[in-house]
């Protein structure tokens, strides 16, 4: 976690602001820290971790309303063994997680780690490589 301090007009209390590759969140009035998370960041576990890393989106354990007004039940289900693989996006791909442990590696970018609990979205166009560490299940939808 990096604590730093942004000039206050270019943050708002609770909302996010894109800064390079990271995304900044500005916590509640009771805290006085503007932190900078990062995708090897440890942070409180009340705040929900939102990443931006090579333009791959991670959103950590949503809640049950987030992920029924996206029909996350009703998507596809993809397994996949441990294994490593390259892979392409033709399509922007959001994904949940309900099991295993990946890290993702966009090409020229820092790998990103996720997995159970993980709301991800993948950018149409990306290219990576995808080193499964447990098992995966997954509900997945194109776009």
């Amino acid at each position: 976690m990096t604590i730093t301090d942004f000039p206050e007009q270019n943050v708002t209390e609770g909302k996010f602001k894109v800064h390079q590759t990271l995304l900044m969140l500005i916590l509640p009035k009771t805290a006085k820290e503007r932190i900078v998370f990062r995708n090897d960041a440890i942070y409180p576990k009340f705040i929900r971790r939102w990443l931006i890393m090579g333009n791959i989106t991670i959103e950590s354990k949503p809640n049950k309303d987030r992920l029924q007004a996206l029909g996350v039940a009703e998507w596809e289900i993809w397994t996949k063994e441990v294994s490593s693989f390259p892979w392409y996006y033709d399509a922007e791909e959001t994904c949940y997680f309900l099991e295993g442990e990946v890290v993702v590696t966009p090409d020229g970018q820092p790998p990103v780690k996720m997995g159970k609990g993980d709301l991800v979205t993948f950018p149409k166009g990306m290219s990576c490589t995808w080193e499964v560490l447990k098992a995966v299940r997954k509900h997945y939808r194109f776009q």
